[in-house]
């Protein structure tokens, strides 16, 4: 338990919006969207079982995540707890509440979903942005889009990301990709309530934004799914979205990032991007100080 608390300590510290600790893996703080390990061995399975039985007490973890207040420091965090393949794993939020909405309350009017809440954005290094959306099975999440898109089912395949690479280098495709690893739909064509979704006021080059109407059309009028650092994790690859996805039995969304040309006539308009829709590289590493040789 003292482990634990100490690693909770090091995300207050380190003003991270949560930690992810799982069995046989070095934990990890997400800090503005980015996921950034420790430097530390990686967690004995006794140090979490440890930690969580207490705050299960008679709950099983059978039937999908559960999510507990824990008190620590004054602080109060909230804590999702599921198993992993290697055993267990372990979310912690600061001061948030222990109980978040699931997915399967948006989804209810199309079909079953079983109700472990949870999702995750990942934006692409170049072509494309992702955002998985951890156990909203395949058939519900494109139910809940194909009240607002058009949907297509795509032809199946054994490599997704290699489908998906094709399709950002057709001209002529548009909309987004919905897959859950193996089922591949295009959903195109928005609805007048669906593109009236995005804020009227805001400047043209910015309403129209690909990233703009997922966010607005799709995450949050179908979905309704936050895209703020607590429901949408940030990574840099298509790959890494569609196994994610895949690993904890959901859909990855995949769009077309913003051109260069888009940037730039955002920023003439005055307006901001969406958080985390660009990527420029490199990057300096955390933590490192530059000072100038003259000092």
């Amino acid at each position: 338990m003292s482990a634990i608390l100490s690693l909770l300590r090091v995300m207050a510290l380190r003003d991270a919006e949560a930690i992810m600790l799982e069995t046989g893996k070095v934990p990890s703080l997400r800090r503005g969207g980015n996921v950034e390990q420790l430097a530390m061995p990686a967690l004995d399975p006794a140090l979490l079982t440890e930690f969580v039985t207490p705050l299960l007490g008679d709950r099983s973890l059978d039937a999908g995540s559960v999510q507990v207040p824990f008190d620590a420091d004054g602080v109060r965090y909230s804590v999702t707890i599921e198993k992993s393949a290697a055993g267990l794993r372990i979310v912690a939020r600061k001061g948030k509440a222990a109980v978040a909405p699931p997915l399967a309350a948006s989804l209810s009017q199309t079909s079953e979903v079983p109700a472990r809440a949870g999702a995750w954005w990942a934006s692409g290094a170049a072509s494309a942005s992702a955002a998985p959306v951890p156990h909203a099975p395949a058939n519900a999440a494109v139910a809940a889009a194909a009240q607002g898109f058009l949907a297509t089912e795509l032809p199946r395949t054994s490599d997704v990301a290699t489908a998906v690479k094709r399709w950002l280098d057709d001209p002529h495709a548009a909309g987004f990709l919905v897959t859950d690893g193996s089922r591949l739909v295009q959903l195109h064509g928005p609805s007048d309530a669906v593109l009236a979704a995005v804020p009227p006021e805001a400047p043209a080059a910015w309403r129209g934004l690909d990233v703009v109407l997922a966010h607005h059309g799709l995450l949050d009028r179908l979905w309704h799914r936050r895209s703020d650092p607590e429901s949408l994790l940030i990574a840099h690859s298509v790959e890494e979205a569609v196994t994610t996805a895949a690993e904890r039995s959901g859909v990855a969304l995949l769009l077309r990032a913003p051109s260069p040309v888009d940037v730039a006539a955002v920023a003439r308009a005055g307006a901001r991007m969406p958080r985390k829709s660009t990527l420029f590289v490199p990057k300096p590493r955390t933590g490192l100080v530059l000072r100038p040789l003259a000092d």
